[in-house]
């Protein structure tokens, strides 16, 4: 499948927003380093001219390290074969720039060029490589790995060159694989893919330029070297914007800290402006043990207060009502995450807190587009704000290297994101490190998803691709799969919860429950059917023989059916408590239970129910 077009571009709009905060990446050819700004501080007296890098928006560069160096070397080796280091110099430095893919697909950057890309192939799950300029020069002139010379005055997109036209080559057994392609008079240079009765279709082309690799090979201290006068500038920027934001908001600080890397920055930043403070930890109950531990130890290390927000078994108790997350159903952030930090919060700053967080602009467009300072919408007594919202990859590495900070392990084991293990933001390339690292997770997890996918009826390709990370499965994904004639429809918008059904006639709505995943406990009915009479009295019948709500207030209606929904599924996240004006609920055996007499009617913990709001959008 390498003949496969493997860049799927963002929207209009989302590519003209990550172009307009790209940072250009620059190269000092005499350190053989890569620069954020243009101009080398190694080489300040030999005022040396500095090269820019051309890379693919919105340019978030990061090393390639541990690993994933390792990893790059054997898809080379792979790639070109046993004398691929005849072809391309062993480097200490090798950067990776995320691009858009069907899955994970980075640039690859030596020396200062883009050599190539990476990306991983979803139908035969192994990564593949796939060449630029500077790879099939080489290959073309020392007659390494996959080539073909041509008798042509040019070479042209899109174009099938049949043998008789090849003069000279060197092919795979199998059609599909890159093929480096030169015309006879060597002026240009091509990317083809073999095809049938060795023929080769182009479908990169490239006018003959200079080029030859560089000559040092530098370390990562270099790297900070000669990066140092803008991680200074930076971090006096960061520093400065932290004292102003403590002083204008004057609320006790803690740093969220998730044991990665932007979290690490933001905390060193945070100390050096203001000295030690609280770290908050979100234990997810779905993050790797290697980052548990790391928390802890840093936290020691530090002598500082670990504010441990824990959620337990939430995700797992909640995965049997609500069906697997998915990137347009993701309950599991506000069960997992936001109900404990919610409470961890209100506990330890009842009068509210400034919470500095490692959030940077350049990993998603919804965090393109988030201001530097902002209230979150979820506990509006807490200021958040970002010193690093600016800062690349790269910049928040060098930072750390330079301060010679303790590092997450993870980063080195070839994880560069880390968080939920089985997050449905995450890509196949992402899951697949962790079904080879941790066999035991995993299995548990694909046990789970082969038991949904049998009671759904569905086919074994829901897995192998990763479907359950969607309800609404993206077009590209579609397309796709309609390549290998799978039929993506069976597997687009199916609910995945207990489901109630809801008729409407003549301003009426009958509701009744077709299944709830949790059994009611006679505690749980009276309790429910009290709140029913206090504040829904007035336009609620319940016909017990038929177990149907009979709604005669439209306006009305659906905060009555997410309060069903609420009761029927309740899983005991405490979500509710952190809104509950007066204190009323309870978390009893995994439930929320409502003190009736204490309740004052304000409907906040149905408002505020991630289970209701989830379910409920889903229903029609």
């Amino acid at each position: 499948m390498a003949g496969v077009k493997i860049m799927i571009s963002y929207s209009k709009r989302g590519y003209s927003i990550f172009k307009s905060i790209m940072k250009r990446l620059y190269w000092c050819p005499r350190c053989n380093i890569p620069l954020l700004q243009d101009k080398c501080s190694r080489c300040v007296k030999n005022k040396s001219v500095t090269l820019k890098v051309k890379i693919t928006p919105p340019g978030d560069i990061r090393p390639a390290l541990g690993r994933d160096y390792f990893k790059i070397l054997d898809l080379l080796k792979e790639f070109l074969g046993e004398k691929w280091n005849n072809v391309i110099p062993i480097r200490n430095i090798i950067l990776l720039n995320k691009i858009q893919h069907i899955d994970l697909a980075d640039e690859i950057i030596i020396d200062g060029q883009v050599i190539g890309s990476r990306y991983y192939d979803i139908h035969s799950n192994k990564w593949k490589f796939r060449p630029s300029y500077p790879i099939v020069y080489q290959m073309i002139r020392k007659r390494i790995g996959y080539y073909a010379i041509v008798e042509m005055n040019f070479l042209k997109r899109r174009y099938e060159i049949h043998k008789n036209r090849i003069i000279e080559y060197n092919f795979p057994d199998i059609k599909g694989e890159y093929v480096a392609v030169s015309n006879h008079k060597r002026n240009f240079y091509g990317l083809g893919i073999l095809e049938r009765g060795k023929r080769v279709k182009i479908i990169k082309i490239w006018r003959k330029r200079p080029f030859s690799w560089l000559e040092k090979n530098p370390t990562w201290r270099d790297v900070v070297e000669g990066n140092l006068e803008y991680l200074k500038n930076i971090e006096d920027e960061a520093v400065r914007f932290i004292k102003e934001t403590k002083e204008k908001y004057n609320l006790p600080v803690v740093v969220s800290f998730s044991g990665g890397k932007d979290s690490l920055a933001t905390y060193l930043l945070v100390k050096k402006a203001l000295g030690k403070v609280d770290l908050i930890f979100n234990d997810t109950g779905l993050e790797l043990p290697e980052t548990v531990n790391y928390v802890k130890i840093f936290a020691k290390d530090e002598g500082i207060r670990l504010i441990y927000a824990d959620a337990g078994d939430n995700f797992w108790r909640s995965l049997n009502v609500m069906g697997p997350p998915a990137r347009d159903y993701r309950w599991c952030c506000k069960i997992a995450k936001l109900s404990p930090i919610s409470n961890s919060i209100k506990k330890n700053f009842p009068k509210g807190a400034l919470n500095f967080v490692g959030q940077r602009k350049f990993e998603s467009l919804s965090r393109a587009l988030s201001p530097r300072i902002w209230r979150n919408k979820w506990m509006s007594n807490i200021i958040a704000a970002s010193p690093i919202n600016d800062w690349r990859f790269l910049d928040v590495w060098l930072y750390i290297i330079w301060k010679k900070a303790r590092i997450n392990p993870l980063y080195f084991r070839g994880f560069d994101r880390l968080g939920c293990w089985l997050c449905p933001a995450s890509q196949l390339g992402e899951l697949d490190e962790i079904k080879l690292e941790y066999k035991e997770l995993w299995t548990k997890w694909e046990k789970y998803l082969k038991e949904f996918a049998k009671n759904k009826g569905f086919g074994e390709e829901w897995i192998k691709y990763g479907l359950w990370r969607w309800i609404h499965l993206p077009e590209k994904i579609k397309i796709y799969l309609s390549r290998f004639n799978i039929d993506s429809s069976r597997y687009d918008g199916i609910r995945r919860f207990g489901d109630i059904n809801i008729k409407e006639d003549n301003n009426k709505i009958e509701v009744k429950i077709i299944d709830s995943l949790i059994p009611f406990s006679k505690e749980r009915y009276e309790t429910f059917m009290q709140t029913i009479d206090k504040n829904y009295k007035d336009f609620i019948r319940y016909d017990s023989e038929k177990d149907v709500f009979f709604i005669n207030n439209n306006e009305q209606s659906s905060l009555f059916i997410k309060n069903l929904i609420r009761m029927m599924n309740c899983v005991g996240c405490g979500l509710c408590i952190v809104w509950c004006p007066t204190n009323a609920i309870t978390i009893e055996d995994n439930m929320a239970v409502i003190d009736v007499n204490e309740c004052i009617s304000c409907k906040n913990c149905v408002k505020i129910c991630p289970i209701a709001e989830y379910i409920f959008s889903n229903l029609s």
